[in-house]
């Protein structure tokens, strides 16, 4: 998992377990577990932010969630971009030779990416029943090192994750 992926404003917070981690997280894992927890509504929420930065940066969300007697639904849509090309100092792989030396701008270096996560909770019967679903784009240019730049390289990745949680409280 990529956490650059995951945007950070859908996190209500953090779970850590050192050491071994708790049956309702899967697999044990012997060096422990981190849980994030997305938020979920508690009233009627809206919010939105923008930002701006130099290099062509720019991020933006949006979220929006309701709560209407036990039932709640959340969702936030994130965007960010980034040309990256700012200057920096290339030696020409020769770092002894001063006389190759310049100043570039960054090349294939640019980021877009997307996400959005939706969350619907209710109780149904004595189960109170949550529908999750995550959908995740990235996509960048691979610069390469300073002397040697990739100009055509890429990455890209898609994820779409769902769940369905049914939990029941304990009696007894």
């Amino acid at each position: 998992a990529d956490l650059a992926d995951v945007p950070m404003g859908a996190v209500e917070r953090i779970e850590v377990w050192r050491g071994s981690s708790p049956l309702a997280m899967g697999a044990a894992a012997g060096g422990g577990a981190i849980n994030l927890v997305t938020r979920h509504a508690t009233a009627l929420t809206a919010e939105a932010r923008g930002t701006r930065g130099s290099f062509g940066t720019w991020d933006a969300s949006a979220v929006g969630g309701a709560r209407v007697g036990a039932a709640d639904a959340w969702l936030q849509v994130d965007g960010r971009s980034s040309r990256g090309d700012f200057a920096f100092l290339d030696d020409n792989g020769t770092p002894f030779n001063l006389a190759d030396d310049s100043v570039l701008g960054r090349a294939n270096n640019r980021l877009e990416s997307a996400a959005l996560i939706g969350t619907v909770s209710a109780p149904v019967g004595g189960w109170r029943v949550t529908a999750r679903q995550q959908l995740m784009q990235r996509r960048q240019g691979v610069p390469g090192v300073g002397a040697v730049p990739a100009a055509h390289a890429r990455f890209e990745r898609r994820c779409s994750v769902s769940q369905l949680d049914a939990t029941s409280p304990w009696h007894g």
